[in-house]
């Protein structure tokens, strides 16, 4: 991975929305191929754990929406009824905002994972050559994600 595209002090001129380097159906794909990835990991492991639909399908739409820049529970619940990849995502049937929330605090492992492993695929697709602004890391947009939910309930 390369830490240098995924880590900046300036953070304006990071990108927050990884369809600015790679188009909406890569990004889908990866995404799901991650969170397949992260599935069969976690079935592998001995310890019985499985990612039964409705948790791959919330994985896969938190992926997702922090990967192009959607980052609050209410922000997600809307892009839901009008972005097409979220729609795909979740079958045009959209979590409420509050399982949004509860999914993230109770996975927060889960989604930085499979996050960045999409952020470093995104990167590892760039020519060397370019000179793009870094990606925001996994963590800081998950903590952007609980910056944005906490400003909404102050």
């Amino acid at each position: 991975m390369n830490e240098a595209i995924l880590t900046s002090v300036n953070p304006e001129a990071q990108i927050h929305d990884v369809r600015e380097l790679i188009d909406e159906r890569r990004v889908i794909e990866l995404v799901l191929m991650e969170v397949q990835a992260l599935g069969d990991a976690l079935a592998a492991s001995g310890e019985g754990v499985t990612l039964v639909p409705r948790t791959r399908l919330l994985l896969t739409l938190l992926t997702y929406c922090c990967a192009t820049g959607n980052y609050s529970s209410e922000d997600i619940e809307w892009a839901c009824q009008v972005n097409t990849g979220a729609r795909y995502i979740c079958a045009n049937t959209p979590p409420d905002q509050e399982t949004i929330r509860q999914f993230r605090r109770a996975h927060r492992m889960w989604v930085e994972t499979c996050l960045s492993r999409v952020l470093a695929t995104t990167a590892s697709l760039q020519p060397l050559h370019t000179q793009l602004p870094p990606l925001v890391s996994a963590d800081q947009k998950l903590d952007i994600a609980i910056m944005m939910d906490m400003a909404m309930f102050d």
